[in-house]
Protein backbone atom coordinates (compact mmCIF):
# COMPACT_ATOMS: atom_id res chain seq x y z
CA UNK A 1 0.00 0.00 0.00
CA UNK A 2 3.21 2.61 1.08
CA UNK A 3 4.08 1.97 -2.46
CA UNK A 4 1.32 2.37 -4.23
CA UNK A 5 0.29 5.71 -2.45
CA UNK A 6 2.01 7.92 -4.72
CA UNK A 7 0.52 6.71 -8.10
CA UNK A 8 -3.03 6.98 -5.91
CA UNK A 9 -2.17 10.26 -5.37
CA UNK A 10 -1.49 10.95 -8.77
CA UNK A 11 -4.70 9.67 -9.93
CA UNK A 12 -6.60 11.34 -6.91
CA UNK A 13 -7.63 8.49 -5.22
CA UNK A 14 -6.55 10.01 -2.04
CA UNK A 15 -6.68 13.47 -1.60
CA UNK A 16 -4.97 16.09 1.02
CA UNK A 17 -7.37 17.12 3.85
CA UNK A 18 -9.11 20.56 3.80
CA UNK A 19 -7.02 22.83 5.74
CA UNK A 20 -7.33 26.47 6.63
CA UNK A 21 -3.64 28.17 6.79
CA UNK A 22 -2.28 30.56 9.24
CA UNK A 23 1.18 32.65 8.84
CA UNK A 24 2.96 32.49 12.22
CA UNK A 25 2.34 36.28 12.93
CA UNK A 26 -1.27 35.04 12.78
CA UNK A 27 -1.25 32.25 15.36
CA UNK A 28 -3.31 33.80 17.83
CA UNK A 29 -6.07 33.95 14.69
CA UNK A 30 -5.68 30.30 14.49
CA UNK A 31 -6.07 29.27 17.89
CA UNK A 32 -9.05 31.53 18.11
CA UNK A 33 -10.66 29.42 14.71
CA UNK A 34 -9.52 26.47 15.99
CA UNK A 35 -11.58 26.86 19.57
CA UNK A 36 -14.64 27.57 17.49
CA UNK A 37 -14.87 24.03 16.40
CA UNK A 38 -16.53 24.94 12.88
CA UNK A 39 -13.33 24.49 10.70
CA UNK A 40 -13.06 20.97 8.69
CA UNK A 41 -9.73 19.45 8.33
CA UNK A 42 -7.12 20.51 9.81
CA UNK A 43 -6.08 24.37 10.67
CA UNK A 44 -2.23 24.61 10.00
CA UNK A 45 0.56 27.48 10.88
CA UNK A 46 2.47 27.98 8.60
CA UNK A 47 6.17 28.77 9.72
CA UNK A 48 8.81 31.25 7.93
CA UNK A 49 11.26 29.93 5.48
CA UNK A 50 14.60 29.88 5.77
CA UNK A 51 16.61 31.61 2.79
CA UNK A 52 19.67 32.79 2.34
CA UNK A 53 20.01 36.91 1.52
CA UNK A 54 22.15 36.92 -1.85
CA UNK A 55 23.72 40.33 -1.54
CA UNK A 56 25.01 39.38 2.16
CA UNK A 57 25.34 36.17 2.19
CA UNK A 58 23.62 35.88 5.51
CA UNK A 59 20.73 33.09 6.46
CA UNK A 60 17.80 34.70 7.89
CA UNK A 61 13.83 33.82 7.85
CA UNK A 62 11.60 34.97 6.08
CA UNK A 63 7.75 35.50 6.03
CA UNK A 64 5.71 33.59 3.15
CA UNK A 65 3.06 35.98 3.91
CA UNK A 66 0.56 33.88 0.59
CA UNK A 67 -0.22 30.94 0.39
CA UNK A 68 1.27 29.25 -3.15
CA UNK A 69 -2.07 27.70 -3.85
CA UNK A 70 -4.04 30.48 -3.99
CA UNK A 71 -4.92 33.27 -6.44
CA UNK A 72 -4.98 37.39 -5.52
CA UNK A 73 -6.03 39.79 -7.54
CA UNK A 74 -4.47 43.39 -7.98
CA UNK A 75 -7.07 45.85 -8.95
CA UNK A 76 -4.32 48.54 -10.56
CA UNK A 77 -1.76 46.11 -10.95
CA UNK A 78 -0.20 47.46 -14.36
CA UNK A 79 0.75 50.75 -12.27
CA UNK A 80 3.73 52.02 -11.19
CA UNK A 81 2.38 50.82 -7.36
CA UNK A 82 0.20 48.08 -8.68
CA UNK A 83 3.70 46.25 -10.11
CA UNK A 84 5.74 46.91 -6.92
CA UNK A 85 3.34 44.90 -4.78
CA UNK A 86 3.48 41.93 -7.06
CA UNK A 87 7.02 42.14 -7.11
CA UNK A 88 6.97 41.59 -3.33
CA UNK A 89 3.91 39.47 -3.37
CA UNK A 90 5.61 36.82 -5.58
CA UNK A 91 9.03 37.20 -2.99
CA UNK A 92 6.67 36.19 -0.28
CA UNK A 93 5.07 33.59 -1.53
CA UNK A 94 2.60 34.31 -4.06
CA UNK A 95 2.40 32.00 -6.89
CA UNK A 96 -0.93 33.04 -9.08
CA UNK A 97 -1.28 36.93 -9.26
CA UNK A 98 -4.00 38.57 -11.63
CA UNK A 99 -3.61 42.19 -12.38
CA UNK A 100 -6.10 44.35 -14.20
CA UNK A 101 -6.03 47.63 -15.70
CA UNK A 102 -7.79 49.75 -17.93
CA UNK A 103 -4.97 50.26 -19.63
CA UNK A 104 -2.47 47.02 -21.80
CA UNK A 105 0.67 46.69 -19.57
CA UNK A 106 3.62 49.39 -20.72
CA UNK A 107 7.01 48.05 -22.39
CA UNK A 108 8.47 49.02 -18.98
CA UNK A 109 5.87 47.20 -16.98
CA UNK A 110 5.80 43.87 -19.49
CA UNK A 111 9.39 43.69 -18.73
CA UNK A 112 9.00 43.78 -15.10
CA UNK A 113 5.97 41.37 -15.29
CA UNK A 114 8.60 38.87 -17.48
CA UNK A 115 11.22 38.89 -14.63
CA UNK A 116 8.61 38.06 -11.99
CA UNK A 117 6.99 35.26 -13.95
CA UNK A 118 11.09 34.12 -14.27
CA UNK A 119 11.13 33.59 -10.92
CA UNK A 120 8.24 31.05 -11.02
CA UNK A 121 5.26 33.53 -9.97
CA UNK A 122 2.53 33.11 -12.70
CA UNK A 123 1.08 36.55 -13.58
CA UNK A 124 -1.36 37.54 -15.93
CA UNK A 125 -2.39 40.77 -16.73
CA UNK A 126 -5.95 41.69 -17.97
CA UNK A 127 -7.73 44.37 -19.42
CA UNK A 128 -11.12 45.45 -17.61
CA UNK A 129 -12.83 48.54 -16.25
CA UNK A 130 -13.51 47.86 -12.46
CA UNK A 131 -15.43 50.61 -12.50
CA UNK A 132 -17.81 48.53 -14.60
CA UNK A 133 -19.88 46.07 -12.58
CA UNK A 134 -20.30 43.43 -15.46
CA UNK A 135 -16.70 43.93 -16.29
CA UNK A 136 -15.75 43.17 -12.39
CA UNK A 137 -18.02 40.53 -12.61
CA UNK A 138 -16.47 38.84 -15.70
CA UNK A 139 -12.97 38.82 -14.26
CA UNK A 140 -14.17 37.32 -11.37
CA UNK A 141 -15.45 34.94 -13.28
CA UNK A 142 -12.79 34.48 -15.40
CA UNK A 143 -10.39 33.55 -12.72
CA UNK A 144 -12.94 30.64 -11.44
CA UNK A 145 -12.88 29.36 -15.06
CA UNK A 146 -8.96 29.49 -15.59
CA UNK A 147 -7.75 25.82 -14.85
CA UNK A 148 -4.60 26.76 -14.09
CA UNK A 149 -5.67 29.87 -10.97
CA UNK A 150 -6.69 28.30 -7.64
CA UNK A 151 -9.30 29.96 -5.93
CA UNK A 152 -8.88 33.60 -5.37
CA UNK A 153 -8.00 34.39 -1.67
CA UNK A 154 -7.09 38.20 -1.66
CA UNK A 155 -7.40 41.46 -3.08
CA UNK A 156 -5.42 44.68 -3.38
CA UNK A 157 -7.07 47.77 -4.74
CA UNK A 158 -4.51 49.76 -5.78
CA UNK A 159 -6.12 52.03 -8.00
CA UNK A 160 -6.41 55.89 -7.87
CA UNK A 161 -6.35 58.61 -10.56
CA UNK A 162 -5.49 62.44 -8.75
CA UNK A 163 -6.82 66.12 -10.43
CA UNK A 164 -5.99 69.35 -8.81
CA UNK A 165 -8.18 72.10 -8.95
CA UNK A 166 -9.42 74.27 -6.29
CA UNK A 167 -13.03 74.11 -5.33
CA UNK A 168 -14.26 77.00 -7.39
CA UNK A 169 -12.85 75.15 -10.44
CA UNK A 170 -14.33 71.60 -9.54
CA UNK A 171 -17.47 69.93 -11.45
CA UNK A 172 -19.49 66.82 -10.47
CA UNK A 173 -17.29 65.62 -14.04
CA UNK A 174 -13.93 65.81 -11.98
CA UNK A 175 -15.74 63.71 -8.91
CA UNK A 176 -17.07 61.18 -11.25
CA UNK A 177 -13.78 60.65 -13.32
CA UNK A 178 -12.11 60.43 -9.55
CA UNK A 179 -14.86 58.26 -8.01
CA UNK A 180 -14.92 55.94 -11.52
CA UNK A 181 -10.72 54.92 -10.35
CA UNK A 182 -11.35 54.02 -6.79
CA UNK A 183 -15.00 54.52 -5.35
CA UNK A 184 -16.52 52.26 -8.28
CA UNK A 185 -14.85 49.60 -8.08
CA UNK A 186 -14.27 49.15 -4.63
CA UNK A 187 -18.04 48.78 -4.27
CA UNK A 188 -18.04 46.51 -7.02
CA UNK A 189 -15.53 44.10 -6.07
CA UNK A 190 -17.39 44.72 -2.32
CA UNK A 191 -20.78 43.55 -3.70
CA UNK A 192 -19.62 40.67 -6.08
CA UNK A 193 -17.24 38.97 -3.34
CA UNK A 194 -19.82 39.36 -1.07
CA UNK A 195 -22.36 37.75 -2.66
CA UNK A 196 -20.09 34.82 -3.65
CA UNK A 197 -18.72 34.36 0.00
CA UNK A 198 -22.59 34.35 0.93
CA UNK A 199 -22.90 31.46 -1.64
CA UNK A 200 -20.05 29.72 -0.32
CA UNK A 201 -18.56 30.24 -3.32
CA UNK A 202 -15.44 32.19 -2.13
CA UNK A 203 -13.47 32.47 1.17
CA UNK A 204 -10.89 35.77 1.29
CA UNK A 205 -8.30 36.16 3.48
CA UNK A 206 -7.98 39.76 3.32
CA UNK A 207 -9.37 42.75 1.27
CA UNK A 208 -7.04 45.85 1.32
CA UNK A 209 -7.51 49.00 -0.21
CA UNK A 210 -5.04 51.56 -0.80
CA UNK A 211 -6.46 54.66 0.79
CA UNK A 212 -4.39 58.25 1.26
CA UNK A 213 -3.82 60.31 4.48
CA UNK A 214 -5.51 63.09 2.62
CA UNK A 215 -8.82 62.04 3.46
CA UNK A 216 -7.82 62.99 7.26
CA UNK A 217 -5.67 66.07 6.87
CA UNK A 218 -6.49 67.42 3.78
CA UNK A 219 -5.31 68.26 0.64
CA UNK A 220 -5.55 71.94 -1.16
CA UNK A 221 -7.46 70.93 -4.52
CA UNK A 222 -7.64 67.47 -3.95
CA UNK A 223 -11.42 67.42 -2.80
CA UNK A 224 -12.75 64.54 -5.22
CA UNK A 225 -9.77 62.79 -4.77
CA UNK A 226 -10.17 63.36 -0.33
CA UNK A 227 -13.68 62.37 -0.80
CA UNK A 228 -13.05 58.93 -2.39
CA UNK A 229 -10.45 58.04 -0.40
CA UNK A 230 -12.98 58.58 2.64
CA UNK A 231 -15.12 56.40 1.41
CA UNK A 232 -12.59 53.57 1.12
CA UNK A 233 -11.75 54.35 5.02
CA UNK A 234 -15.42 53.67 5.76
CA UNK A 235 -15.86 50.45 3.32
CA UNK A 236 -13.13 48.95 5.22
CA UNK A 237 -15.27 49.54 8.67
CA UNK A 238 -18.61 48.43 6.63
CA UNK A 239 -17.30 45.15 5.77
CA UNK A 240 -15.28 44.64 9.02
CA UNK A 241 -18.98 45.59 10.56
CA UNK A 242 -20.45 42.75 8.14
CA UNK A 243 -17.96 39.86 9.90
CA UNK A 244 -16.13 40.08 6.62
CA UNK A 245 -12.47 41.22 5.95
CA UNK A 246 -11.88 44.64 4.85
CA UNK A 247 -8.64 46.78 5.39
CA UNK A 248 -7.43 50.37 4.39
CA UNK A 249 -3.93 51.56 4.11
CA UNK A 250 -3.64 55.36 4.26
CA UNK A 251 -0.81 56.57 1.93
CA UNK A 252 1.31 59.32 2.36
CA UNK A 253 3.26 60.39 -0.71
CA UNK A 254 5.55 57.76 -2.86
CA UNK A 255 8.53 59.51 -4.37
CA UNK A 256 9.25 58.80 -8.00
CA UNK A 257 6.05 56.37 -8.95
CA UNK A 258 2.44 56.17 -8.51
CA UNK A 259 -0.20 58.89 -8.71
CA UNK A 260 1.05 60.40 -5.68
CA UNK A 261 4.57 60.93 -7.13
CA UNK A 262 4.91 64.80 -7.13
CA UNK A 263 1.19 65.45 -5.82
CA UNK A 264 1.00 67.83 -3.43
CA UNK A 265 -0.48 65.07 -0.66
CA UNK A 266 -1.65 66.86 2.54
CA UNK A 267 -0.14 70.01 0.96
CA UNK A 268 3.29 68.12 0.69
CA UNK A 269 6.16 70.19 2.27
CA UNK A 270 4.35 72.84 2.76
CA UNK A 271 2.43 70.92 6.03
CA UNK A 272 5.99 69.24 6.60
CA UNK A 273 5.48 65.88 5.10
CA UNK A 274 7.70 64.55 2.93
CA UNK A 275 7.45 61.10 0.78
CA UNK A 276 9.06 57.83 1.33
CA UNK A 277 10.67 55.45 -0.94
CA UNK A 278 9.04 52.98 -2.44
CA UNK A 279 11.28 50.55 -0.59
CA UNK A 280 9.92 52.03 2.32
CA UNK A 281 6.54 51.84 1.18
CA UNK A 282 6.14 48.11 0.69
CA UNK A 283 8.12 47.21 3.84
CA UNK A 284 5.47 49.70 5.48
CA UNK A 285 2.91 47.23 3.88
CA UNK A 286 4.62 44.01 4.54
CA UNK A 287 4.49 44.63 8.16
CA UNK A 288 0.72 46.18 8.09
CA UNK A 289 0.15 42.35 6.43
CA UNK A 290 2.18 40.33 8.64
CA UNK A 291 0.71 42.31 12.18
CA UNK A 292 -2.75 41.31 10.27
CA UNK A 293 -3.89 44.77 10.49
CA UNK A 294 -7.04 46.71 10.01
CA UNK A 295 -6.24 49.84 9.26
CA UNK A 296 -3.19 52.32 9.43
CA UNK A 297 -1.40 55.19 8.19
CA UNK A 298 2.18 55.35 6.07
CA UNK A 299 3.64 58.44 6.18
CA UNK A 300 7.58 60.00 7.03
CA UNK A 301 7.37 62.03 10.15
CA UNK A 302 6.92 65.35 9.52
CA UNK A 303 8.28 68.58 10.43
CA UNK A 304 5.59 69.04 13.56
CA UNK A 305 6.59 72.74 13.77
CA UNK A 306 5.72 73.90 10.13
CA UNK A 307 2.92 71.69 10.11
CA UNK A 308 1.40 73.58 13.16
CA UNK A 309 2.47 76.55 11.72
CA UNK A 310 0.42 76.04 8.45
CA UNK A 311 -2.72 74.43 9.65
CA UNK A 312 -5.66 76.69 9.99
CA UNK A 313 -5.82 78.86 12.96
CA UNK A 314 -7.91 77.15 16.13
CA UNK A 315 -7.18 74.06 14.30
CA UNK A 316 -6.79 71.48 17.96
CA UNK A 317 -3.23 69.79 16.42
CA UNK A 318 -1.66 72.57 15.97
CA UNK A 319 -2.89 73.85 19.34
CA UNK A 320 -1.72 70.89 20.71
CA UNK A 321 2.03 71.25 19.33
CA UNK A 322 2.13 74.99 19.94
CA UNK A 323 1.17 74.33 23.42
CA UNK A 324 3.48 71.56 24.39
CA UNK A 325 6.62 73.23 22.45
CA UNK A 326 7.72 75.65 25.01
CA UNK A 327 8.67 79.45 23.69
CA UNK A 328 11.73 78.13 21.63
CA UNK A 329 8.96 75.52 19.83
CA UNK A 330 6.59 78.39 19.24
CA UNK A 331 9.68 80.40 18.24
CA UNK A 332 10.37 77.83 15.40
CA UNK A 333 6.61 77.84 14.65
CA UNK A 334 6.30 81.48 13.86
CA UNK A 335 9.77 81.41 12.08
CA UNK A 336 8.47 78.77 9.37
CA UNK A 337 5.18 80.60 9.75
CA UNK A 338 6.65 83.35 8.38
CA UNK A 339 8.44 81.73 5.40
CA UNK A 340 5.44 80.29 3.95
CA UNK A 341 2.82 82.72 4.49
CA UNK A 342 0.98 80.83 7.11
CA UNK A 343 -2.73 81.35 7.33
CA UNK A 344 -2.12 81.07 10.89
CA UNK A 345 -0.25 84.32 10.72
CA UNK A 346 -3.33 86.14 8.70
CA UNK A 347 -5.63 85.08 11.72
CA UNK A 348 -3.23 86.37 14.29
CA UNK A 349 -3.49 89.98 12.78
CA UNK A 350 -6.91 89.81 13.04
CA UNK A 351 -7.24 88.90 16.31
CA UNK A 352 -4.35 91.70 17.19
CA UNK A 353 -6.14 94.35 14.78
CA UNK A 354 -6.64 97.66 16.92
CA UNK A 355 -9.73 99.32 15.51
CA UNK A 356 -12.73 97.20 13.75
CA UNK A 357 -11.87 98.59 10.49
CA UNK A 358 -8.86 97.04 10.64
CA UNK A 359 -9.87 94.32 11.93
CA UNK A 360 -12.56 93.76 9.11
CA UNK A 361 -9.78 94.61 6.85
CA UNK A 362 -7.53 91.67 7.94
CA UNK A 363 -10.83 89.18 8.07
CA UNK A 364 -11.86 90.23 4.62
CA UNK A 365 -7.85 89.17 3.70
CA UNK A 366 -8.23 86.20 5.67
CA UNK A 367 -11.30 85.00 3.89
CA UNK A 368 -9.73 85.77 0.29
CA UNK A 369 -6.72 83.51 1.21
CA UNK A 370 -8.54 80.83 2.93
CA UNK A 371 -11.07 80.79 -0.36
CA UNK A 372 -8.10 81.07 -2.83
CA UNK A 373 -6.31 77.36 -1.39
CA UNK A 374 -9.53 75.43 -0.85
Amino acid sequence: MLFRSPKFIEERRIVELPRTTFSLSRVRDAFAHFQKAAHIGKVVVKMPLGREDPATGKFALVNEIFDAEATYLVAGGLGAIGIQVTEWMASRGARHVVLVGRNPPSSQTAQVIEGIRGGGCNVVAWKADLSEYEECRCVLERIRATPELPPLRGIFLTTGVILDSLIANQSWDKFELTFRSKVHPAWNLHQLTRKEQSEGQLELDFFTMFSSIISSVGSVGQSPYSAANAFLDSLGKHRRGKGLVGATINWGSWSDIGQASGARLGQGGSLGFKPFTPAQGIRALELFMLLNLTEAIVMTPPDFYLLAANLNAGNLFADFILSNSGPLGRKEATKTANKSGSQALRWKAVEEARSDSERQLSLEQYIKDRKSVV
